[in-house]
């Protein structure tokens, strides 16, 4: 039984790869998107795929990928986060992700510069909320002051 689960994940990986292999032969595609694409695979899986796939630019970045992309983190983890006050959530793994894609694509070579996009993505994030929860008030305040000129007018 274990073996029949290992397999079916094991040509379900290779399928998904499979699928991204548009990408991965695109000469343009960034280091940070590479990652994303291939971070669910396993080693094997990798492997696997590299033999059955003839495509000279997705071997080069399978390559990139096994031997330098995947063990590329950034200095910040979610306790660097949340010591700058941001609060746990969804957020951490936009700023984590975002952190690690400007490692990858050599934005992003010191400690003070992560801190620096984080502050900035973080700002960015609040003032969105901020406009949006504005425009959701005003929705509401107009359908309050609708349904209060209906009640009058009935």
């Amino acid at each position: 039984m274990g073996l029949r689960h290992a397999t079916q994940r094991l040509v379900d990986s290779v399928r998904r790869l499979h699928h991204a292999r548009p990408q991965l032969a695109d000469p343009t595609l960034h280091p940070g998107d590479a990652v994303e694409l291939l971070a669910h695979a396993e080693p094997a899986d990798l492997d696997l795929f590299g033999l059955l796939c003839d495509d000279a630019q997705v071997q080069k970045v399978l390559k990139l990928y096994t031997t330098t992309w995947r063990h590329l983190r950034p200095e910040m983890d979610g306790h660097d986060l949340k010591a700058l006050g941001i609060p746990r959530g969804p957020i951490y793994r936009t700023l984590l992700r975002a952190l690690r894609a400007g490692r990858l694509e050599g934005t992003i070579s010191s400690r003070a510069e992560e801190e620096s996009l984080v502050r900035s993505l973080w700002a960015d994030h609040v003032a969105a909320n901020a406009a949006a929860n504005a425009a959701a008030n005003v929705a509401v305040d107009a359908a309050k002051t609708e349904t209060s000129i209906d009640g009058n007018c009935t």
